[in-house]
């Protein structure tokens, strides 16, 4: 699955929000109609981004 069809299948998601991780450190939280973006980082089995986020982005 590309990326963009698997964003796509995310945002039809009925959990209320999710994240989306690029191989080059980005990616984006998106948490009800909001969508914040974020930089990321994996050490070992864990992946690491920042819980205090500007808005950038609202459909309301």
């Amino acid at each position: 699955m590309d990326e963009t069809a698997l964003e796509e299948r995310q945002k039809q998601s009925e959990s209320g929000f999710y994240i989306t991780f690029k191989a080059d450190g980005t990616g984006a939280f998106y948490a009800e109609d909001l969508e914040y973006q974020v930089s990321w980082k994996s050490s070992g089995d864990a992946v690491t981004f920042p819980l205090v986020l500007e808005q950038c982005h609202s459909d309301w």
